[in-house]
């Protein structure tokens, strides 16, 4: 169940008009209380007066000031609720990897891409239980009682024994059972909270983790094991998984 950690993401400014730096901030940790999301653009409210020098240098100390946005509300009143909005689109696209899951038979879940390689229940087990730990064993969030894994903090998953196939049943309630706690996380945790490190024992060894790297973390982790199954789908012959398809009306 276990990866590698995303690294802090940077700002640069890339354009100034109309009173606005327009400026890019890369996967990673957030700017000032700002989460990163992937690349995107981010306008920072400013005067107009403002040289373009000031406005620089006023957006490299974003680390360590308040981002402000209309109005001069500030940016974690207006996203006090939490930090769902920002991803909006995760609940979908686990929809999509169970709706794929659920229409697969006993057989096809043990399809691999080769020899060695992990068998498409034993992908679909693993994207079930690292969120769980992550969330509830290393964040110490609730919830675990209620999926296939309640003891998270151990970091043994179904796909660990691969003597024991599991069917689409038991996936599709891995599945939902574990993203009813990332909805759970996504509605509580605020932009404030983001940057807040937990740690971890691993090897010997202490890690330490932010709330914004570990939900990047498992969002990338999602779509990565998704498009492996959707591969392993597609050679044999099989519907593929579109994450991206326009829902229906």
């Amino acid at each position: 169940m276990l990866g590698s950690v995303i690294g802090d993401g940077d700002a640069e400014v890339v354009g100034v008009g109309d009173g606005g730096a327009v400026v890019v901030v890369a996967v990673g940790d957030a700017v000032g209380e700002a989460p990163a999301f992937g690349w995107f653009v981010h306008v920072v409210s400013t005067r107009t007066r403002r040289s373009n020098a000031r406005m620089a240098s006023s957006v490299s100390r974003a680390g360590e000031q308040r981002v402000r946005l209309g109005g001069g509300n500030s940016y974690d009143r207006a996203m006090s609720g939490g930090v769902a909005p920002f991803y909006d689109r995760w609940g979908q696209y686990n929809g999509r990897l169970v709706d794929a899951i659920r229409g697969l038979s006993d057989e096809q879940l043990k399809l691999r891409a080769r020899p060695g390689y992990w068998p498409i229940w034993a992908i679909a087990a693993h994207t079930a239980g690292t969120r769980v730990y992550w969330l509830c064993g290393v964040f110490k969030e609730s919830g675990a009682e209620s999926t296939p894994f309640t003891d998270p903090s151990s970091g043994i998953g179904w796909e660990d024994d691969e003597s024991t196939p599991r069917g689409s049943k038991e996936l599709v309630f891995a599945l939902e059972s574990s993203w009813k706690i990332i909805e759970r996380t996504l509605e509580r945790w605020t932009p404030a909270m983001l940057g807040e490190e937990f740690t971890r024992e691993i090897g010997g060894k202490t890690q330490r983790h932010t709330r914004q790297s570990v939900l990047m973390r498992m969002l990338s982790h999602d779509a990565f094991h998704t498009g492996e199954i959707s591969l392993v789908l597609g050679m044999h012959g099989l519907n593929e998984i579109d994450l991206w398809r326009p829902s229906p009306a």
